[in-house]
């Protein structure tokens, strides 16, 4: 039994199956993140960015600015060190364009919940970057695009990226409170 169970005495619902919380999904499309508007005076093999989420979403193509073409690995990684564990591949082998967005659609959408996200992409050779100046860029209410790793060193400035799909709204959670034997 987990801690919320023990503490309600019962086994909790998952929140799509309780009858006070619906998800709903928003209607239109979303395309949150930023533009890169300068570029590394010095080459590095990772950039690593700090994604700060606030809300449920449904994640389906991420954007990222390429200034060097060449052979990219994309992914989310647990850290902004130089070697971080790859916790899921978006693109194991992104085929990029010389100073170019780059869209990498997912083979299936995943749902990302609120919480912090460190996206990166690796190159076999140490290459130039774009980046955006200044950090964090706050990009909505729901968004906030906070420092740039480079091979494992922090910088105050963001990753040149953009996340596309759905926004998720929970309705109904805040006004559910379980019930409590005295």
């Amino acid at each position: 039994m987990n801690r919320l169970a023990a503490l309600y005495g019962r086994s909790p619902r998952a929140i799509s199956s309780h009858p006070q919380v619906r998800l709903q999904m928003q209607a239109a499309i979303a395309t949150w993140g930023v533009d890169q508007n300068r570029n590394t005076g010095s080459s590095y093999n990772r950039q690593t960015g700090i994604l700060y989420l606030f809300v449920p979403f449904v994640l389906q193509q991420v954007v990222i600015d390429i200034r060097i073409a060449g052979t990219y690995a994309v992914g989310f990684v647990d850290s902004g060190a130089a070697s971080p564990a790859t916790l899921y591949t978006l693109s194991a082998a992104l085929s990029a364009g010389a100073a170019s967005e780059n869209t990498i659609t997912l083979a299936a959408p995943i749902v990302l919940l609120p919480g912090t996200y460190y996206l990166s992409a690796y190159n076999d050779a140490t290459v130039g970057w774009s980046d955006k100046s200044a950090s964090p860029n706050v990009v909505n209410t729901s968004l906030v695009l906070s420092s740039v790793y480079y091979d494992g060193s922090i910088y105050a400035y963001s990753t040149p990226s953009k996340i596309v799909g759905y926004p998720i709204n929970i309705l109904g959670l805040s006004s559910w409170v379980p019930p409590v034997a005295l």
